[in-house]
């Protein structure tokens, strides 16, 4: 029974500590200046990277909100259509936008014009 209850306990403390990683390094983001690179498998986009941008807000796509708006300095050129905001999430749990190293995203297109705080998931293209 004991084991059970320091499990359970260093669940929650790994639970908690993750949360509060993530709350400080997303609070960071926001103004940030940063580098999107290439690092998948979907070569449409990979002519397209790297791009630079600025953070410009945080969203909420479906029931999360960790996902960022960013301002790209340059368009995105993709099937045909120039994407100048972009959307990306941090891909790996520990990993968080606003870090000050360099992490994996999801790189999302809108389909929408982004100007409301909370959207659905169909209203992006995952292409990275």
């Amino acid at each position: 029974m004991t084991l059970v209850v320091t499990i359970l306990v260093l669940l929650a403390s790994w639970i908690v500590y993750l949360h509060l990683k993530s709350k400080i390094q997303n609070g960071r983001a926001i103004g940030q200046r940063v580098a999107i690179k290439y690092a998948d498998q979907n070569t449409k986009i990979e002519n397209q990277l790297p791009r630079t941008g600025l953070i410009k807000r945080k969203i909420t796509i479906g029931k999360t909100n960790d996902s960022f708006l960013i301002k790209l300095d340059e368009p995105i050129n993709y099937d045909n259509n120039d994407f100048d905001e972009i959307i990306v999430r941090h891909k790996h749990v520990g990993r968080y936008i606003g870090s000050t190293s360099e992490i994996n995203v999801h790189l999302l297109l809108p389909k929408v014009d982004l100007v409301k705080d909370t959207y659905q998931i169909d209203d992006f293209s995952h292409v990275a």
